[in-house]
């Protein structure tokens, strides 16, 4: 491992490389470094409303009548009970065919009917009791008739679905659901599908996790922090799809007291927070209408080590997307709309940094399920920052690994990334 009076000549030399040309450079950054890329898919992470909206439920009451009585049924029950708006509950079907209700809901009869009849979705439990509803339908006998009206209560989603998937599931497991090609809870399912497209367009994706997750391998083995990585791209109509920045774990360095350094204390230094730093740095840069620049001589330090923000290269792959002039838009504010692709979901605080430097879209690899940010699931902490009430939202997305082993980042599950 490394101490915390790291010599500037040792990050000197490990930034060191031969290069004859801007060509050789390519070659030897570029290729090698993606060149073990494995295949995954993004699935979309669920917004916490969502999470929600998925889990809550409310009983109502539902009757079979005869099919010509569904009028009459419906205006004896608005009568009845004035205040039963079903506005707030329109994405469950008020009739249903017998042929379309869930397996568990359909009633074995003793002989068929010789008419045509609907289950009714009559109201919420808690809008009328089980004893009042009966006595209604009593002082309408010619309502169910021949059938007698036999009252159930069942479940049904309290929320819309965010999606028709989810209103299918909906439908088999309670009640035939409609779906409206929107989420309130969300990003629109479309805006998702489109976004998702173009991230994995030519593995896209898949390259940019390949490069992060060399990246903390990197800075792992030099002892610079753990192996985390991540990588920010600019999705550009002009100047295309390009790597802005790339930004290793460096919690091992820029502490000042020992006792710090040897929990590596810095969060500063999270892979996240130097990538943000390093968009930071060439937006100054081409701001003085010059690049940033890296400096290897002896005597010109590349990153002041005591400084906890680590923002400065300490690896050849970081100086190579660092120097480059041509892959950032020029007159950009902060990250707005960047994409980051990362290995592991980053902690609240590397969470909060990414909506409040305005990136669009997230990726990352691996659930932190008992440190993450992003997640909303129950199994995780919960918060979903990527959608939530504040001034900015983002798309994420988690990339799955289409192998079993995907990458092995030996990161416990208790390390805030």
């Amino acid at each position: 491992s490394l101490s915390p009076n790291l010599s500037h000549t040792h990050i000197n030399n490990v930034m060191t490389t031969e290069r004859a040309s801007s060509n050789t450079h390519e070659a030897v950054f570029v290729h090698p470094i993606v060149s073990d890329i494995r295949h995954g898919k993004l699935v979309p992470l669920r917004t916490k409303a969502e999470v929600q909206a998925s889990t809550e439920t409310i009983d109502v009451y539902i009757v079979e009548i005869p099919s010509k009585s569904a009028s009459t049924a419906l205006d004896l029950i608005k009568r009845a009970i004035p205040n039963n708006d079903s506005t707030t509950w329109h994405h469950i079907r008020r009739f249903v065919k017998p042929e379309y209700l869930p397996q568990h809901l359909l009633i074995s009869l003793a002989e068929p009917h010789s008419f045509q009849t609907l289950h009714m979705l009559i109201c919420p439990t808690a809008t009328i009791t089980l004893e009042e509803l009966t006595a209604l339908f009593a002082t309408s006998p010619r309502l169910s008739a021949p059938l007698a009206p036999l009252l159930r209560v069942i479940p049904v989603p309290k929320y819309h679905p965010a999606s028709a998937i989810q209103a299918a599931e909906w439908s088999e497991k309670y009640w035939p659901i409609a779906f409206k090609n929107q989420n309130p809870y969300g990003p629109h399912p479309a805006l998702i599908a489109r976004a998702g497209v173009e991230l994995a367009t030519d593995h896209g994706a898949d390259t940019f996790i390949a490069l992060a997750h060399n990246v903390g391998l990197e800075v792992g083995k030099e002892g610079f922090g753990m192996n985390i990585g991540a990588v920010v791209v600019e999705r550009n109509a002009f100047i295309g799809t390009k790597v802005v920045a790339v930004a290793g774990d460096a919690r091992y360095l820029g502490t000042i007291q020992e006792k710090d350094w040897k929990k590596g204390n810095n969060p500063m230094a999270h892979a996240v927070m130097r990538a943000i730093g390093m968009v930071a740095e060439k937006r100054v840069g081409m701001s003085k209408t010059s690049a940033p620049s890296v400096s290897l001589a002896a005597d010109a330090p590349v990153s002041n080590i005591a400084d906890p923000f680590v923002v400065q290269p300490i690896t050849p792959v970081e100086k190579h997307y660092f120097e480059l002039t041509n892959n950032l838009a020029p007159n950009g504010y902060l990250c707005l709309d960047l994409e980051i692709y990362l290995t592991h979901e980053p902690c609240t605080m590397c969470a909060m940094a990414l909506s409040h430097s305005r990136f669009g879209r997230v990726a990352f690899a691996k659930e932190m399920l008992k440190t993450g940010g992003l997640g909303s699931e129950k199994e995780s902490l919960g918060y979903g920052l990527f959608w939530t009430d504040s001034n900015w939202r983002m798309l994420c997305w988690r990339w799955e690994s289409a192998d079993e082993e995907g990458y092995n980042t030996a990161v416990h599950e208790d390390t805030q990334a």
